[in-house]
């Protein structure tokens, strides 16, 4: 038989002595009404309590979950230090020739002169002249070092 939500079903059963007070059938009545009110305050409670967990808690698990992908980042640095696994393939900055008039920008590698350079700044002067530029440890044309 299909109830209705929050519904209570009915004692079939008499009521434990400590919860009788009439001696008759207004004790189940009782306990049942007692009962309603019981179920009606725990939903109450049950509904506050999850607003207070989703107010708190959720917060507090984002941010577990993104330290654990730290943590998880951290390890495989970790097993690579260890020789557990393979480093990540060297990712090196692409050769741009120098161009007269150019700008390049911090970071960004040019040949000149058979050398290469890094720019330490964004700038728009020639490689070697005082400017932001750093000197790369590559070879000459002529085979001598940079």
């Amino acid at each position: 038989m299909p109830r209705e939500p929050g519904a209570v079903a009915e004692m079939l059963y008499e009521p434990p002595e400590d919860f009788r007070l009439f001696g008759d059938g207004r004790d189940r009545a009782f306990v049942n009404a007692m009962g309603a009110v019981i179920a009606r305050e725990r939903q109450t409670r049950r509904a506050e309590l999850d607003e207070r967990l989703a107010e708190n808690v959720e917060p507090q698990l984002r941010k577990i979950a993104a330290l654990e992908l730290e943590v998880a980042a951290l390890r495989g640095a970790v097993d690579v230090l260890r020789g557990a696994a393979a480093p990540p393939p060297a990712r090196f900055p692409k050769v741009k020739s120098y161009t007269e008039g150019g700008v390049y920008y911090e970071g960004d590698v040019v040949s000149f002169g058979g050398a290469t350079y890094q720019a330490r700044c964004d700038t728009a002067q020639a490689p070697g002249s005082r400017d932001c530029r750093a000197r790369g440890a590559a070879a000459r044309a002529d085979g001598s070092e940079s």
